[in-house]
């Protein structure tokens, strides 16, 4: 996903913007929240074009919570979502099962 200067307030495109803190906000539909929860979903958020470590999940309001600190520059990023099965094994998601997904990003700029 892109998180370019453009993803910005056109206030601060011309200044240098750091992102401190990417948070994840996701919301499961309700039919898949027994399989698709905090114990068995996977998210993981990296600059650049793969995303392979796992962030620590945790239930907020009836959403899943996650944070990727320190952050990085503005650019692309990758999201990656799995079902972690057990024994290290990588399921994939269905399609259906994500509701919707906010991305806060808690950012500098000088």
């Amino acid at each position: 996903m892109a998180l370019t200067k453009e993803s910005f307030p056109f206030l601060f495109q011309d200044k240098t913007i750091t992102i401190n803190a990417i948070e994840l906000f996701l919301k499961v539909k309700p039919e898949f929240s027994v399989s698709h929860n905090d114990s068995t979903l996977q998210l993981s958020l990296q600059a650049g074009a793969a995303a392979t470590v796992p962030l620590t999940l945790s239930t907020w309001n009836e959403l899943l919570r996650t944070a990727e600190s320190p952050g990085g520059s503005p650019g692309d990023w990758t999201l990656t979502a799995w079902l972690d099965t057990g024994g290290g094994l990588k399921e994939r998601l269905d399609p259906n099962a994500i509701q919707d997904i906010l991305v806060v990003c808690c950012y500098t700029c000088s």
